[in-house]
């Protein structure tokens, strides 16, 4: 192969900007050419989650192996036939000599194995490999997976996950295999402020510099996608029906419900977890996020240690049960109505 003269795999993590990322990758294809550039066309549109799929370990129910239709392990050795194949005749047909590939899935190899798995494919092709990551504080992450989970119709345990159910936020952990594998100096790891918005953080930008794209001088990072914005008395409406209905399992159910929630919003403000909780939390990892700035030059401590952004004294679902009611007979009203309905 010997064109490619370097492979850039950013790995993530979730809820750090990747989909902002691999909308820009998927957008500015000519901007990459230009500087000798492309990404992957073949592991998937935009999120390359079929390089994940890929790695994991014959068995695994991960959703990225699920939603590639790997059923067992004769399926799983047939799909990856088929991906490394569509991998090297991507290479073959490329002229240029830099080669990116965007997952967030990634992130999720939990052994040596997966994350070799994924370096054995990438050394046909180059030896010079470099792995982007982006780390947000632990605390911050699951919350904003928690509610990222909620308006998808899921219905996570709690906000914060029991330590037998958190690897993922164990950073050293899902770190450490990459290094083993691809080299300590093959790692850079790029810091998501806790308030990013409030900082007008440039996830793009700041993945663009560690990636050694040049952007153009009146480069303006896209406007920000609006989120779905429930208060405190809808998603405890939303905690229940995930929990006691199919609704949000039809898409267009699912979207017209979450208008509707905003619809009636009332700015009840708030978080279901106390600043003292999400600190706990945090702490759990303080060893190894620790590690990390040792083994990776960081400053330590990486992460502020700023948790004004919680309450002292969490939200009570069951104080908000009474308002949940009022509000979700209006929105039920509409919802029965049809798509047709106009929201009140």
């Amino acid at each position: 192969m010997g064109k490619i003269s370097e492979i850039i795999l950013h790995i993530g993590l979730e809820k750090t900007g990747s989909t902002s990322i691999q909308m820009f990758l998927d957008d500015q294809k000519a901007l990459l050419r230009s500087q000798g550039m492309f990404a992957s066309g073949c592991l998937g549109w935009y999120n390359h989650k079929l390089l994940a799929a890929y790695a994991m370990a014959d068995g695994s129910r991960d959703i990225a192996v699920t939603s590639a239709g790997i059923d067992g392990p004769e399926s799983h050795q047939a799909f990856r036939a088929r991906t490394r194949g569509h991998v090297l005749a991507e290479i073959e047909r490329t002229d240029a000599h830099r080669y990116l590939i965007s997952s967030e899935d990634l992130s999720r190899l939990t052994s040596l194995d997966d994350v070799r798995r994924v370096h054995d494919l990438m050394s046909e092709i180059c030896t010079r490999i470099r792995v982007i990551v982006f780390l947000r504080r632990q605390d911050r992450l699951a919350v904003s997976r928690y509610y990222s989970l909620l308006i998808n119709g899921g219905l996570p345990p709690s906000v914060f996950p029991a330590p037998d159910q958190a690897a993922y936020y164990d950073y050293a952990g899902v770190i450490e295999p990459w290094a083993e594998v691809f080299g300590t100096g093959a790692i850079r790891i790029v810091h998501y402020p806790e308030a990013a918005a409030a900082q007008g953080f440039d996830a793009i930008g700041a993945f663009c510099r560690a990636a050694g794209i040049v952007l153009p001088v009146d480069w303006q990072p896209p406007a920000r996608r609006e989120n779905v914005s429930l208060d405190l008395v809808s998603q405890t409406i939303l905690e229940a029906m995930n929990g006691h209905s199919d609704v949000l399992k039809e898409k267009a159910s699912g979207k017209r419900l979450l208008k509707l929630l905003q619809v009636a919003d009332g700015g009840v403000s708030g978080q279901f977890v106390s600043a003292a909780e999400a600190r706990a939390f945090y702490e759990r990892y303080a060893l190894g996020n620790a590690r990390l700035a040792r083994n990776f030059e960081l400053p330590y401590p990486f992460f502020d240690d700023d948790f004004s952004m919680y309450p002292q004294t969490p939200a009570r679902r069951a104080d908000l049960a009474q308002d949940a009611l009022v509000r979700m007979v209006g929105v039920v009203a509409n919802l029965l109505q049809g798509p047709g309905a106009q929201a009140s």
